[in-house]
């Protein structure tokens, strides 16, 4: 097979092609040369055929090709089950082989490092991905060149020399917060198995901007809001703009395709990624966001709208999240990521009332005291409350009806606490 080449091993974390860079130039020929030699045919760098005898070449599996030497497992992280082995395959060749932007990116100190462990550099995957500008272990930018790895190791492109100095850690050199928080993500989420369809994170991502967008309106929002709406009314909207065009290599962001964008596009990982980091404060979040597992309501054998087939929600589920929207179907339906139809009838199904209806503080306070153990004439006396209106509530049964009015009042007793709190500071 190796035709009395010299084939190195390919390393932990190095980038595929660089591999083949380097077998080029311990054989004094081109990567051109050594691919004709081995597999007696011409490469064909854009096309998924060259996969499999580009991984021949080195010993490996189609797989450990791609899971261990390519930005794949990013870059097709989001890809649905059904599609993920013929996606990888055709993203492989469009996006680790051919760079989607046609630079390639290393880290001068990295290449001394590896200059003084194993007397040669190598091209590191994680620089490669889609937004990775900053070398996380070293602390400064990284080095772009238009010279591919298939040509040799980084320490012989032309900007080595030249750039390798320049661009060290300072304070205007460091990327933005959030930013550098996406590219520690990006470098999480390389090492981690497969998450959920991108479909499933814009659900996801989706329900989070509502959610943040009712906290800041005390109130349901009219409608629900598209992420790219979200972002536009965010203090950093220029960042993100900023970040998300350079991402699509244009001057702007298109807002209004933005959700579109984030499933229909070769860029659409790093642009989940990017719309996670700034809808999620914690990494933790954010890595719950983008790789925790799917739940019953995000599976796509459920039913698209619910009205007449509920079960894919589990009850825990969904009473979770009626207590997380007080009571109010309308803001459960907004958690949800369903129609207001579908929770409303799901809820009723469970015996879990609508508090919208419930316009009088006394009328949830009433409901708390008689779940705490008072009568109903007692609880009614005490905060002053319509007895029908409680007994409403009441024909519905349950103890979860209680414990929402508990929550409910708690959040009123914050409130008036504030209140007080604000009065005594101006006074």
């Amino acid at each position: 097979m190796n035709a009395g080449l010299v084939i190195p091993t390919c390393l932990p974390g190095e980038f595929f092609t660089g591999a083949l860079g380097r077998c080029a130039l311990l054989n004094g020929a081109s990567a051109n040369e050594v691919f004709r030699i081995l597999l007696g045919q011409p490469a064909q760098w854009r096309s998924p055929a060259i996969i499999e005898p580009l991984a021949a070449i080195f010993g490996l599996s189609c797989d450990e090709l791609i899971g261990r030497h390519s930005p794949m497992p990013f870059l097709g992280r989001f890809d649905g089950p059904e599609h993920a082995q013929q996606s990888r395959r055709l993203k492989f060749a469009a996006n680790s082989l051919v760079q989607p932007f046609h630079r390639f990116r290393f880290c001068p100190d990295c290449v001394a490092e590896d200059r003084a462990q194993r007397g040669f550099a190598i091209w590191r995957t994680v620089h490669q991905l889609p937004g990775m500008t900053w070398c996380l272990t070293h602390e400064h930018i990284l080095t772009e060149t238009q010279w591919s790895p298939r040509n040799g190791c980084p320490d012989h492109a032309p900007e080595f020399g030249s750039t390798c100095d320049r661009n060290r850690t300072g304070v205007d050199d460091r990327p933005a917060p959030m930013a550098l928080r996406l590219m520690r993500l990006c470098q999480t989420l390389i090492t981690m198995p497969p998450g959920p369809s991108a479909r499933v994170v814009v659900r996801r991502l989706r329900r989070r901007a509502n959610e943040l967008d009712i906290r800041v309106r005390s109130g349901a929002p009219s409608s629900r809001l598209s992420l790219g709406a979200y972002a536009q009314q965010r203090l950093d909207s220029d960042a993100v703009a900023d970040l998300l065009g350079r991402i699509n290599n244009r001057d702007k962001c298109p807002w209004a395709s933005l959700d579109g964008a984030l499933t229909a596009n070769s860029n659409a990982a790093i642009k989940l990624c990017v719309m996670a980091c700034i809808l999620f404060e914690d990494t933790e979040s954010t890595l719950e966001c983008l790789a925790g597992p799917v739940t019953s309501e995000e599976s796509p054998h459920a039913s698209p709208h619910g009205s007449h087939n509920d079960s894919a929600t589990h009850d825990s589920v969904m009473q979770r999240t009626y207590y997380r929207a007080r009571g109010s179907y309308r803001t459960a339906a907004l958690f949800l990521g369903r129609s207001d139809g579908a929770v409303s009838a799901a809820l009723k199904r469970r015996g879990l009332p609508n508090f919208t209806q419930a316009t009088a503080r006394s009328t949830v306070r009433a409901l708390a005291s008689f779940g705490d153990g008072a009568s109903l004439s007692e609880a009614c006396i005490t905060h002053g409350a319509n007895v029908h209106e409680v007994e409403k509530f009441l024909r519905f049964g349950g103890s979860a009806i209680f414990e929402c009015a508990r929550r409910i009042r708690q959040d009123h007793e914050s409130d008036a606490d504030g209140s007080a709190v604000t009065a005594a500071r101006r006074a």
